[in-house]
């Protein structure tokens, strides 16, 4: 959760709206066919990225909307994060969730002990299938959440940036708009198989190799955890024809513009 004491939360409004009008409707329209004709079991879906609940809860409010509203089917919604994420907030936006739509959160014990991991899921699913519910796991997404075999919607809508570990000095910003990364890049398709003596197109080239490792561990664990018919939504920056026109490439153009006409210092711009 960033610093923490809901500072995401009150900082992430541009986040929030982008979920819910792009990842929202694929997550409602997968939704509507596993409500059509009503579930004989209750449904369990992950969010994986939570954060401190603003955001996640947004698309929540919107799920379990939509159950109420086709199919008496329950519900138990699994929010993931770091052990280190600020739980607090994000059991005070379920507690603050409107009528009829606010759920339980399991298991009852202190407002900031989150569950661990697969085991303790499917301990707590157990308790009251019939009954909606949310469930606190404070774990890594390069680790399994839930238990085998047991989701059916998993959804992720900004945290896919985040790899498992680093891969060494990187001077580059995290997206790919800034003008080193750019230079990086170039680099690293001139040099092509051979060796890389740039120093940022080096940290490129490592940094893609530990981005893919990563991203192929994460569809493994993630099909482990679907059922047969699962599905698995992730949202994810990326580049079209060498560059990124819609996303963060814009921004870092104008920090740079800025810099360079004496608006702003680089310093102030990296960061």
């Amino acid at each position: 959760g960033m610093s923490g004491n809901g500072e995401y939360n009150r900082a992430s409004l541009s986040q929030r709206l982008w979920l819910l009008n792009n990842l929202g409707p694929i997550v409602l329209a997968d939704l509507d066919l596993r409500l059509s004709p009503s579930p004989p079991r209750p449904l369990l879906f992950a969010d994986l990225g939570c954060s401190e609940g603003a955001n996640a809860a947004a698309l929540l409010h919107a799920v379990l909307a939509r159950i109420s509203a086709a199919s008496p089917a329950a519900a138990h919604i699994v929010w993931e994060d770091l052990p280190t994420n600020d739980w607090a907030s994000a059991r005070a936006v379920l507690a603050a969730m409107p009528a009829p739509h606010a759920s339980q959160v399991l298991p009852a014990g202190p407002a900031t002990s989150p569950l661990h991991g697969p085991d303790e899921v499917a301990v707590e699913l157990k308790r009251d299938p019939a009954a909606s519910s949310v469930l606190l796991v404070g774990r890594s997404f390069y680790e399994l959440v839930l238990p085998r075999g047991a989701a059916d919607l998993v959804w992720s809508s900004m945290c896919m940036h985040w790899l498992s570990r680093s891969a060494g000095p990187l001077r580059c910003a995290i997206y790919g708009g800034d003008a080193r990364f750019r230079e990086a890049v170039a680099a690293a398709a001139a040099a092509g198989a051979g060796a890389v003596h740039d120093g940022d197109a080096a940290a490129f080239v490592a940094w893609r190799a530990r981005a893919a490792e990563d991203w192929a561990a994460l569809l493994r664990l993630r099909a482990t955890e679907l059922r047969v018919g699962g599905l698995f939504v992730a949202c994810i920056a990326a580049w079209k024809n060498g560059h990124n026109p819609e996303g963060m490439e814009p921004f870092y153009l104008a920090l740079e513009a800025m810099v360079a006409a004496g608006g702003g210092n680089e310093h102030a711009a990296e960061e």
